[in-house]
């Protein structure tokens, strides 16, 4: 009986060690619960963070697309700008068109390309037809 009672109380100790042990676990396994719901919302602030990011970038693509086009334009804006300057410094004579003769005055390749900005065909090229001409930016002295 002694033998079963010491018997009883290893075994009384081993089941409260047990227990203690089981309570660090559960506490642990808390904390690790914890950690995996904090985690859980970090990776969710996480993607949320990564979804903004890809608008940014979607954004700026569309910003540098658009800021490209309007290079363009204003590139195509000064283009036109000078065919205006030299056709006004062509027009010797002020009656808004350009003759062969004041042609010949701006150069040979000027002269090569007179015939087909002069849409026409009446000898001289209008502002006009000196815009809508896509030769021009080549020929331009």
């Amino acid at each position: 009986v002694d033998a079963l009672k010491g018997e009883r109380e290893e075994m009384g100790k081993q089941v409260g060690s047990l227990q203690a042990e089981n309570t660090k676990f559960g506490r642990k396994v808390a904390a690790l619960q914890k950690i995996v719901q904090s985690l859980g919302a970090s990776l969710g602030e996480v993607e949320e963070v990564e979804q903004g990011l890809e608008q940014i970038l979607v954004e700026q693509q569309k910003n540098l697309a658009e800021q490209e086009e309007l290079t363009a334009r204003q590139e195509s804006l000064v283009e036109q700008q000078q065919k205006v300057n030299e056709f006004y410094a062509a027009d010797s004579d002020h009656d808004g068109r350009v003759s062969r003769d004041e042609a010949e005055k701006l150069g040979a390749h000027f002269v090569e390309v007179f015939d087909s900005m002069d849409k026409d065909g009446d000898g001289s090229v209008t502002m006009a037809e000196l815009l809508e001409s896509s030769s021009l930016h080549s020929a331009t002295p």
